[in-house]
């Protein structure tokens, strides 16, 4: 639901941090723990937060791709 449509009680502006896991995954996690999801590709999880933070790219945080991935 847009952040504007929401009652002034439960406006929360959503950031999202976006990271890859130990097994290859993307994770996209609000930093409230409200919303969260795992998919295949960094742009899935990309296009989900920028929707879910409607829209603006300030509030999604992609961290640097610095381990290696377990298959």
């Amino acid at each position: 639901m847009p952040y504007f449509d929401l009652p002034p009680q439960r406006r929360v502006l959503r950031e999202f941090t976006i990271r890859l896991n130990h097994r290859g995954r993307w994770i996209a996690s609000e930093n409230h723990g409200r919303v969260a999801g795992v998919f295949l590709t960094r742009k899935a999880a990309l296009r989900f937060a920028l929707y879910e933070a409607d829209g603006d790219a300030a509030r999604v945080h992609v961290e640097p791709v610095t381990e290696t991935v377990d298959h």
